[in-house]
């Protein structure tokens, strides 16, 4: 399945996804529109909720540190994805 896998392409392309991931989480929160962080915190909720059943948080650190490391652990697995398919893709596109 991944043989000819070009993973130079997938790091470039992730990255790519990474880093427009976080201008749009950054945008959407200095926006200070409320629904612009329920976005946020929809799309990002898996991780978010992954990591704070794995973490084992106490008192007030479950307010903030699941929602940070959730997002940011749900950026790099959402920009993996994005850079899998893209790179699949365009392997398939260059060998038609």
């Amino acid at each position: 399945m991944f043989t000819d896998f070009n993973i130079e392409n997938f790091i470039k392309y992730s990255i790519i996804c990474a880093a427009v991931q976080v201008a749009l989480v950054i945008g959407l929160i200095i926006s200070g529109s409320i629904t612009a962080l329920e976005l946020v915190l929809t799309v990002y909720y898996p991780s978010i909720m992954l990591v704070s059943y794995a973490g084992g948080f106490r008192g007030e650190s479950t307010m903030m540190l699941p929602v940070l490391a959730g997002g940011l652990l749900g950026i790099g697995f959402y920009a993996m994805i994005i850079g899998v398919v893209i790179t699949r893709l365009k392997r398939n596109l260059d060998r038609d």
